[in-house]
């Protein structure tokens, strides 16, 4: 799919079983789904694989995973591609993602990406919500003025493991819980023995001006007996 416009389509695009689906330079606007929903532009399970260049998310909307939701062993490669204004509607027991969820043994990786003013107002990751105990890289992305009420850009959990290859993290917000930016948790509602914390890898990493409304962690949180490595970062404010 080149340099098409979706706009206003109601349950987006579905992605399934070993697809693979090329996508360059975009437009996904205004696409919705129910409040129990997932995806309002694409929701990719199985083993579909996406790669996508250049593409706008803008303004859509979903109960969980306001423009994708990646669930089951589906993959996401995105380069130079933006994600503003998207929002995950559900409550608080919702998976989250006001962007993005990325679920189960899903596979994700982003190079130069945009996320901006993306929300999840009433539950968590105002971006992105990552919830697969896989790789997850980022390289050279932008957060700014996501909100959630936990990990106002990201919430991850699951033991997932992520690393950060420059980049910044600016004026997010988590208006209720813990990590203006990021919270890195474990999965609740699980034995003790599978609430595997994550792991985490920052290089040359900013974090400007980013708050923990009501509780700590105004830049990051983390659970006790997370991994982390934070080489030449910034905090400022």
């Amino acid at each position: 799919i080149e340099k098409s416009v979706i706009h206003s389509n109601t349950d987006g695009m579905w992605v399934y079983g070993k697809a693979h689906i090329a996508l360059t330079q975009n437009e996904w606007t205004s696409n919705t789904t129910m409040t129990s929903g997932r995806g309002g532009a694409i929701w990719a399970r199985e083993q579909a694989v996406m790669t996508d260049v250049g593409s706008i998310y803008r303004a859509n909307e979903a109960g969980e995973g306001g423009a994708i939701f990646l669930d089951e062993q589906a993959s996401y490669t995105g380069t130079s591609s933006q994600f503003v204004g998207n929002k995950a509607t559900a409550g608080s027991i919702a998976y989250g993602g006001g962007a993005m969820t990325v679920l189960a043994e899903a596979g994700f990786q982003c190079d130069q990406c945009v996320w901006q003013d993306n929300s999840a107002e009433y539950s968590q990751g105002g971006a992105i919500a990552i919830h697969s105990a896989k790789p997850h890289v980022f390289f050279q992305n932008s957060f700014e003025r996501n909100v959630s009420t936990k990990g106002g850009a990201i919430m991850s959990s699951a033991g997932a493991d992520l690393v950060f290859q420059g980049g910044q993290f600016m004026e997010n917000v988590a208006t209720q819980w813990q990590g203006g930016a990021i919270n890195a948790s474990v999965r609740w509602g699980v034995p003790t023995s599978s609430r595997v914390p994550s792991s985490m890898e920052f290089y040359s990493v900013q974090f400007l001006r980013n708050q923990s409304v009501q509780n700590g962690g105004g830049a990051i949180y983390s659970v006790p007996n997370t991994s982390m490595i934070v080489d030449q970062g910034v905090f400022e404010e």
